[in-house]
């Protein structure tokens, strides 16, 4: 993700203006968190940006995670960090199979693996 590129040169110069930048992308990647309770296993990050997109998935949802875990480090803004918990959480929950292994993408109409926990409702 190229947000995640912005925060290594925030960390070794201290230009905020990378860090402005990995902040800018945060509304971006959380327009795509799916709302629909009535999916299975609810949540995660659409695949691509599309009403006809029928797919969630864990290389969208990981790394903004990580990325909003990353600003959170930097800014101590608790919005991050919740962001972070939630994001990763659907992940661990919906999407790990086994340790280590997780599934890469999650269908509109597929059963979760395992039981989703609360981490894993919309914002």
């Amino acid at each position: 993700m190229v947000a995640l590129s912005q925060l290594d040169p925030y960390e070794h110069t201290g230009d905020r203006t990378f860090l402005t930048r990995a902040e800018q992308v945060v509304a971006v990647v959380t327009r795509a968190w799916d709302t629909d309770p009535a999916k299975a296993c609810p949540g995660g990050m659409d695949w691509f940006d599309s009403p006809s997109n029928t797919v969630r998935a864990t290389a969208v949802t990981s790394p903004s995670a990580q990325l909003a875990a990353g600003l959170y480090q930097h800014t101590h803004n608790r919005g991050y960090l919740e962001r972070a918990e939630r994001w990763y959480g659907w992940v661990y929950s919906c999407m790990r199979q086994a340790p280590g292994l997780y599934a890469t993408t999650a269908a509109t109409t597929a059963a979760p693996t395992r039981p989703c926990g609360p981490t894993t409702r919309a914002p």
